[in-house]
């Protein structure tokens, strides 16, 4: 089974977190200086109240999408068949 992108970016974070203990926060960190330096936009990353994931709102975007589509006001939008 192939893994999506953020699957494998994932992973290989968390196998280097247990090599590297902190790793995670630098590049957490580096992506905000990167981020900051070219938008010069204070940005704060939040995590998903759902998932957990970086998000810069409460909920990421996959979250939502997932709630919409599952929504019980969306279900004469799908068909079923």
């Amino acid at each position: 089974m192939d893994l999506s992108l953020r699957a494998k970016i994932k992973e290989f974070l968390n196998v280097n977190e247990d090599k590297y203990p902190g790793i995670k926060n630098n590049v957490m960190e580096s992506f905000q200086k990167i981020l900051t330096f070219e938008n010069d936009i204070s940005t704060s990353l939040n995590e998903c109240e759902v998932c957990g994931e970086p998000t810069s709102s409460n909920v990421c975007k996959a979250c939502e999408l997932k709630r919409e589509i599952i929504s019980p006001d969306c279900e004469g939008h799908i068909d079923n068949k």
